[in-house]
């Protein structure tokens, strides 16, 4: 990925932020290793559900805009592209007929606190990020209650992406899954 696959998506996430979701599709990769964290819905993995996801989420907004981006951090290799920004839009949200800006983020959405409780951690293999987080959560998902030491209260699970999660290519994450 270069700095105009980087121009790319920004110029589709102001499509997106009107309502439509194929720019945006045209840069996700089509296979298996796809997966998108929804703020609409559930996590989707692989290009299908990816797809349906985009869609469904661009249909929430319309007449929208994006200002600028606040970069913050990105990782640019061959084959994997990270990018952690800050977007700056408005946007007409869910029916809404009052343009809504994303700029002025309320304090409680500003951080996160990680509420006390007792945690199940689970560490992954080492590989491909992408592939690593898929298989992980595919585990976690198909396990029984007995397995996690407790019932899971899906309070809060979260992930650590530590200095072994630098390199894309040789990830380690830990995952910790709420238990009571």
């Amino acid at each position: 990925m270069d700095i105009q696959q980087l121009d790319k998506y920004h110029k589709s996430l102001d499509e997106f932020s009107r309502g439509n979701s194929q720019p945006i599709k045209m840069l996700y990769s089509h296979g298996d290793d796809a997966f998108l964290a929804n703020p609409f819905g559930f996590t989707a993995i692989g290009w299908s559900q990816v797809s349906d996801a985009l869609d469904f989420a661009s249909s929430k907004f319309k007449d929208g805009e994006v200002k600028n981006f606040q970069l913050i951090a990105k990782y640019l290799g061959a084959e994997l592209a990270i990018i952690f920004e800050i977007e700056k839009w408005k946007a007409k949200v869910g029916g809404r007929e009052e343009v809504s800006s994303f700029d002025n983020i309320p304090s409680e959405f500003q951080k996160l606190t990680i509420p006390a409780a007792k945690y199940q951690k689970f560490t992954t293999a080492t590989g491909k990020m992408t592939e690593v987080l898929i298989t992980a959560w595919q585990k976690i998902w198909e396990m029984a209650p007995e397995d996690f030491g407790g019932t899971r209260t899906y309070q809060a699970d979260f992930e650590i992406y530590d200095q072994r999660a630098r390199d894309p290519a040789n990830t380690i994450l830990d995952i910790y899954i709420g238990i009571k």
